[in-house]
């Protein structure tokens, strides 16, 4: 402290934080009546017993909930150690050297490996500084300086006190102008409690834990990840990049995109419906940084349905033309499409590993094209959908007649319902009448199996005579990603 380095509160949150890991670690070691420093799942539970996080009688969700609350607890603790300590070493260890540097403006300097104080006297005389080195820190990609990141921790809470100043509004608005190194520099300024200050709906999200199996981050680091997200795109190093990034070439605010999808959980952490309260605090949002109402209602709108497209293609059926017609009623226009699409790519990447698939991806583009055609068409998905069954169906029988002659073609054609004719591609449908037709011909049972190593799974098809054979149970085991 007396060297500058760190402030006297920040030692204090580093003693506390230090403390509550022991407590921690100490009751972790009397559970298990051993050595036992992995604080897994099963454990949180008895842990937060043990600490008082919850008194008997308790049930799921009370338990849940003191699950939630000691590891928030763990978690901003955890991230204050790591933040401080990281500036404690980085102090102590930088060496002086003669490195040229080159002035950004008349308050800030840069060298090749970071960004320094040109003048401390001027830094503090405007607490506008604070955030000017953040997107000088987003420009050049560069780290700040050990007494630029003292001064920036001393003056931060002044952004709080000034965050309706129209510079303030500015700069952030230049923020996110656009995703390159924005996550990067949206991590460093939740470090320093900057986008607290700025923005404090998601200072309240600061480390939320979400006691399940299904997100491995913490509601503001699953933001953050999902802005990271955005910005992968450009890589183009996988088939769903690629397909995603020439579709968020065609969006014309990139900047409405990328607040949208960094706010798009901001109600989370409250008993309520996240989409509904998150859509009227994103707009709160939106205005208070100065957006015209317009762009405001955009991004409140793509927060409200940021859980609609992955709902409707992986629970319902696409293949009825009500489901698209009511997704096209709610979304209105081609470039909100777009940008829920997005949205929904990047929501679903940034929750953990392996969540999203081929499968999924699939589904997505699905009822994206299908939208589109109504939205485009400006006619209804029943029209779309029976001129396209019937030009399938011509198609079917001619082809049928060719491998069946007229005769088969219209028994077998007489047999399909309209659902097995659009659900089904027409290479499909012939491999399965050729199967049939064999097993018809030698009364033998026909089996076909091929192994799709690109998309992730195997196909087995089972062709029986139900009139010779009793079926009592069939059981297919599945093993990922083939069938053995």
């Amino acid at each position: 402290m007396d060297k500058n380095i760190i402030l006297e509160e920040e030692y204090q949150e580093l003693i506390r934080a230090y403390n509550f890991l022991l407590r921690l670690r100490n009751e972790m070691h009397l559970i298990c009546n051993k050595r036992c420093d992995v604080l897994v799942r099963p454990l949180q539970e008895e842990v937060a017993k043990k600490l008082g996080y919850i008194q008997h009688p308790y049930d799921q969700e009370s338990l849940r909930e003191s699950v939630e609350k000691m590891m928030r607890l763990y978690y901003l603790y955890a991230k204050s150690i790591n933040t401080i300590t990281k500036r404690i070493l980085k102090a102590l260890t930088e060496e002086e050297e003669l490195e040229i540097f080159e002035p950004i403006d008349a308050v800030f300097s840069r060298t090749t490996m970071e960004i320094d104080v040109f003048n401390r006297e001027k830094f503090e005389k405007d607490f506008r500084n604070v955030l000017k080195a953040f997107l000088y820190y987003k420009e050049y990609s560069l780290d700040f300086s050990s007494e630029l990141e003292f001064l920036i921790r001393k003056h931060e809470e002044k952004i709080r006190k000034h965050r309706e100043d129209p510079e303030i509004k500015k700069m952030v608005q230049k923020l996110f102008s656009d995703p390159n190194n924005l996550a990067k520099t949206l991590r460093k300024m939740q470090d320093f409690y900057v986008l607290d200050d700025l923005i404090p709906e998601f200072g309240y999200q600061r480390c939320h834990f979400q006691y399940d199996a299904y997100h491995k981050y913490t509601t503001d680091a699953h933001a953050i990840k999902a802005v990271e997200e955005l910005e992968s795109l450009k890589k183009v190093d996988h088939p769903h990049r690629k397909m995603m990034y020439e579709l968020f070439k065609e969006i014309e605010r990139i900047d409405l995109l990328t607040w949208a999808i960094f706010l798009h959980d901001i109600g989370k952490g409250h008993k309520t419906d996240h989409c509904i309260l998150g859509a009227k605090m994103a707009k709160e949002i939106m205005l208070r940084f100065g957006y015209p109402k317009r762009d405001a209602e955009i991004v409140s709108f793509l927060v409200l349905h940021h859980l609609d497209m992955a709902k409707i293609s992986q629970r319902r059926n696409m293949n009825e033309p009500k489901v698209i017609n009511d997704f096209a009623k709610t979304i209105k226009n081609k470039e909100l499409l777009k940008m829920l699409t997005v949205l929904t790519w990047c929501d679903a990447n940034a929750v953990g590993p392996n969540i999203w698939n081929d499968w999924k991806n699939a589904l997505l583009w699905e009822l994206y094209e299908k939208t589109l055609e109504v939205l485009e068409q400006k006619v209804s998905y029943e029209e779309i959908h029976h001129r396209r069954f019937t030009e399938k169906k011509e198609k079917l029988q001619a082809i049928l007649e060719v491998e069946f002659g007229k005769e088969r073609t219209q028994f077998h054609m007489g047999r399909f319902s309209d659902y097995y004719i659009m659900s089904t591609p027409v290479d499909d449908i012939i491999k399965h009448l050729k199967m049939e037709e064999l097993l018809l011909k030698t009364g033998k049972p026909q089996f076909y199996f091929e192994k799709k190593y690109g998309i992730g799974f195997s196909e087995l098809l089972i062709v029986l005579d139900s009139k010779k054979i009793k079926i009592h149970c069939l059981l297919l085991q599945v093993s990922y990603p083939t069938w053995e």
